[in-house]
């Protein structure tokens, strides 16, 4: 099944060359992340920011 939904921000600018950063970032910090249910909204929000250099 294709994916119909428009590609992310990080897709757009490192898909062609990082497929794996945008499989890391896309599915990872703002895919699983945002599904725990066990963290606050704020937590949640923290954790991408803690993540990226």
């Amino acid at each position: 099944m294709a994916d119909t939904r428009n590609p992310s921000g990080t897709q757009k600018m490192f898909g062609d060359i990082a497929p794996a950063l945008v499989g890391f970032t896309d599915g990872v910090l703002f895919g699983q992340n945002w599904q725990r249910t066990e963290l606050s909204p704020r937590d949640r929000s923290l954790a991408p920011a803690k993540e990226k250099p």
